[in-house]
């Protein structure tokens, strides 16, 4: 048959039917998706406001990706983040600090009046002494958390250095009045061992008991954070 001119057209048409079939069946592209990323820190974009929620850099155009992919710690709404216990402790340590120091720098300057009453009244000067610096020590650690936390910085040093804010539900600063609250419900927290600073776990918003008793929260503010806590992940 192969031999015969009828075989060689048979073959030759088997063979242009073929091709035809394979010219017109559909091929699949197989693309590789990636998400976008930070050219700075190479972290998930995950909004379109044109700047990385995790180090702050400005991007050339980013892309949203469904809410329910969102870190547990971002809004979708308003892509904040919000501020990890790591960077809390952290910035409570360095506020001990400064704080600390205004405390020692203030027994100096009024140190010679507590020792001439102590010297003077021997155990009820020694307990009036005593009773002054405690006095001193709270309030000088009560102004210095209220007060700055309730400035237009929105932070006390420690939190200004590690690039925090404390907000309030507009997203604005707190009043006064609200700074104070957050800071005796810190002090109840403190009494609980603790407790009341890991119920941050327990919400999206990290919040611990201080914060929802004053309707407060702590943000990551990308534009102050050092490089350190920069390329710090949860």
């Amino acid at each position: 048959m192969l031999g015969h001119p009828a075989g060689g057209q048979y073959l030759a048409g088997c063979w242009k039917y073929v091709s035809n079939m394979v010219e017109k069946t559909p091929t699949k592209e197989t693309t590789r998706i990636t998400s976008p990323r930070c050219p700075e820190c190479n972290s998930p974009i995950f909004s379109t406001t044109g700047w990385c929620v995790e180090c702050g850099a400005e991007l050339p155009g980013g892309k949203s990706i469904p809410a329910n992919r969102l870190p547990e710690h971002v809004n979708p709404i308003n892509p904040v983040s919000y501020a990890d216990f790591f960077r809390r402790f952290s910035a409570f340590a360095i506020d001990c600090i400064f704080v600390t120091f205004a405390i020692l720098l203030t027994y100096q300057v009024v140190g010679k009046v507590t020792v001439v009453i102590a010297g003077d009244l021997s155990f009820i000067g020694q307990a009036l002494a005593t009773s002054a610096e405690i006095m001193i020590a709270v309030t000088i650690t009560w102004l210095y958390f209220t007060v700055m936390e309730a400035s237009e910085e929105m932070a006390t040093l420690g939190k200004k250095i590690v690039g925090l804010k404390v907000i309030g539900p507009d997203g604005k600063a707190i009043s006064f009045g609200k700074a104070n609250v957050r800071f005796w419900w810190k002090c109840v927290s403190a009494a609980m061992l603790g407790y009341g600073f890991l119920m941050m776990y327990s919400n999206e918003k990290r919040q611990g008991l201080h914060d929802l008793r004053a309707d407060t929260t702590v943000i990551i503010d990308h534009q102050q954070s050092g490089p350190i806590f920069k390329n710090h992940r949860d």
